[in-house]
């Protein structure tokens, strides 16, 4: 059985399946702008998200900074920076944008996510200014951002649109404008809808990192207090029955790898939590349940990932680790 060190091959699976994790080295962290001055405040940032393919720019090598942004602009860097959306709208109308339009997938991925909603009836109306409210509303569900019930000090912000306003100012996605308001009738530029976009992955990183190992049933135990569980007279015993269950998943395929995860360290559990998130689509306390009745069973758990590899799961309790197994399609 090969054994993987569990932080370097997480962290290389992340970088290849996020947008709001790790910059993603492709052909595209080469391009520059012709309009985008190195010295301008936002290049580093409009360098991070044209290397994750976030932005892609005009056929004429210009990013337009301080153009306003378009609706269906807006829908195209949500959707490039979400390769798996929900779906809560299947088969939504859209009567203004047919399936020859390039933006037709990405506005309708949107729609069907209810991040960008239609302007007028089933019209979308791509080629209008998308609006600081409807900018707030869909980072604020794209990002799933709260506001831990923290108001923000803005003056002009609509009842219907408080609660996302909030949570982008808890968030520091937004500060509002120096006289306190948020102005969400007006449009904003490329520029700054891609700075709110940054600051909202950022913020998504950060919530995901401080919160997973917190309220992980296994932040407060030592590793003394991880015990097999009392059937069985010693942990090698219970070890032998943790991996007996999950060769009885592997069915006939023996061509996996392994990798485990010391569940008291903290940063390794929360990089494999952010990767078994964005793998699985599952919540960080889905899979804490899912590790935790591991534990307290020693019965193997598989699960499907998006890309459909196979995740086993037992537990080790001679070494006092949780193991995954991957079995890839063949």
């Amino acid at each position: 059985m090969k054994k993987i060190n569990l932080f370097i091959s997480a962290t290389v699976a992340v970088a290849a399946v996020s947008v709001a994790i790790a910059p993603i080295q492709t052909e595209a962290a080469t391009k520059k702008f012709s309009d985008v001055s190195p010295k301008s405040d936002y290049y580093d940032i409009i360098t991070e998200m044209t290397a994750k393919e976030v932005i892609t720019g005009y056929l004429d090598g210009t990013f337009r900074p301080n153009e306003l942004m378009t609706r269906k602009h807006a829908a195209a860097l949500i959707s490039r920076a979400f390769p798996t959306l929900p779906v809560h709208n299947k088969g939504i109308s859209l009567t203004d944008v047919n399936k020859d339009n390039p933006y037709y997938k990405d506005i309708r991925r949107v729609l069907e996510a209810d991040i960008i909603q239609h302007a007028d009836n089933f019209d979308f109306k791509p080629n209008n200014i998308i609006t600081r409210g409807e900018m707030a509303r869909a980072l604020v569900l794209a990002y799933n951002l709260t506001s831990n019930d923290k108001k923000s000090p803005l003056t002009d912000v609509s009842p219907q649109l408080a609660s996302y306003v909030d949570a982008l100012y808890a968030s520091n996605v937004t500060t509002g404008y120096e006289d306190k308001t948020f102005r969400e009738d007006k449009g904003l530029t490329r520029v700054h809808f891609t700075v709110f976009m940054y600051r909202a992955s950022k913020a998504l990183e950060n919530s995901a990192v401080t919160t997973a190992y917190s309220n992980s049933k296994f932040s407060s135990m030592k590793e003394a207090d991880i015990q097999y569980p009392a059937k069985y007279k010693s942990a090698a015993e219970a070890t032998v029955a943790s991996k007996k269950s999950a060769e009885s998943l592997f069915a006939k395929d023996n061509n996996y790898e392994s990798s485990s995860i010391i569940l008291q360290n903290e940063k390794e559990y929360n990089t494999f939590i952010e990767l078994a998130q964005k793998s699985l689509n599952k919540s960080a306390n889905e899979l804490d349940e899912i590790f935790y009745k591991v534990y307290r069973t020693s019965v193997a758990e598989s699960l499907q990932t998006k890309d459909n590899q196979l995740w086993i799961f037992w537990f080790d309790y001679s070494e006092k680790k949780l193991v995954r197994a991957i079995i890839k399609e063949k």
